[in-house]
C-alpha cells in the first residue's frame, strides 16, 4: 500500500501518458500471490529473498524514517534517542506497540492507531504526532519541508524492493515496455526519496 501510494501510482500514470492504450489494474496487498496461477503480469515486493523461480530485478534499497511536522517538533522538541519516543505522540499501525531500531525495539504510545498509513501521514502533516514509515513514503513531504526526519542515526538497516515477473519465452510488448520503463526510472536516475 505504501509503495503504491508513494511511488507506483506516479510511475503508472507517467507510463500511461506515454502509452494511452495501456491501463493498470493494481492489487494492493501484503499477501504474496503466485503470479502465474493468479494471472498477474508482475509484482513489486519488499523482500530480502526474492523467489528463485521468477525474474527479480532489485530496484532500490530503503530504510524507514521517523517523521513529524515542524510545528509538532517546535512544540514538543525532537527526540534524540528512541527511548524518548514514550514522551511523544507516536501514531502507528494498530498491531504495533514498539518501533524497531538498530539497537532494539522501543515502546511507543500515542493517541491514534490506524492501519492506513496515508491517514497517519495526513495526521503527521497536521502536526498531531510522529510516524514511522518507509522513507520513500514521506520523501516528497520531507524534501518540501512539510515533515522533518529524526533519529536517522538509529534507523535499522535497509530493506530491498524488487520488480518480480515470471520467466516466459515471449512476453507482450506492453509488458516489456513497462519493465524497461521501470528499470530506466530506477537505474538511470537517483532515487527521489533519499532523505
Amino acid at each position: 500500500m505504501q509503495f503504491t501510494q508513494g511511488v507506483l501510482l506516479d510511475l503508472c500514470q507517467r507510463f500511461s501518458a506515454q502509452h494511452p492504450g495501456v491501463t493498470f489494474d493494481i492489487e494492493c496487498s501484503y499477501r504474496s500471490f503466485n503470479l502465474v496461477r493468479d494471472n498477474f503480469d508482475f509484482a513489486f515486493r519488499a523482500t530480502r529473498k526474492p523467489p528463485e523461480n521468477m525474474i527479480a530485478k532489485k530496484l532500490f534499497s530503503y530504510s524507514h524514517a521517523v517523521t513529524g511536522a515542524p510545528d509538532y517538533f517546535e512544540q514538543y522538541g525532537e527526540p534524540s534517542h528512541p527511548n524518548q519516543l514514550c514522551e511523544h505522540q507516536c501514531m502507528n499501525n494498530s498491531n504495533d506497540d514498539t518501533w524497531p531500531f538498530a539497537d532494539g525495539e522501543y515502546p511507543i504510545q500515542g493517541w491514534l492507531k490506524n492501519n492506513d498509513n496515508l491517514i497517519l501521514k495526513t495526521q503527521a502533516l497536521a502536526g498531531r504526532g510522529i510516524i514511522y514509515t518507509p522513507e520513500y513514503f514521506v520523501s516528497k513531504e520531507v524534501q518540501a519541508g512539510q515533515l522533518v526526519s529524526v533519529l536517522k542515526e538509529h534507523i535499522i538497516s535497509s530493506n530491498d524492493f524488487y520488480l518480480i515477473y515470471p520467466q516466459v519465452m515471449k512476453r507482450s510488448l506492453r509488458l516489456s515496455r513497462f519493465i524497461e520503463f521501470v528499470l530506466d526510472e530506477f537505474h538511470l536516475s537517483p532515487a527521489p526519496w533519499t532523505l
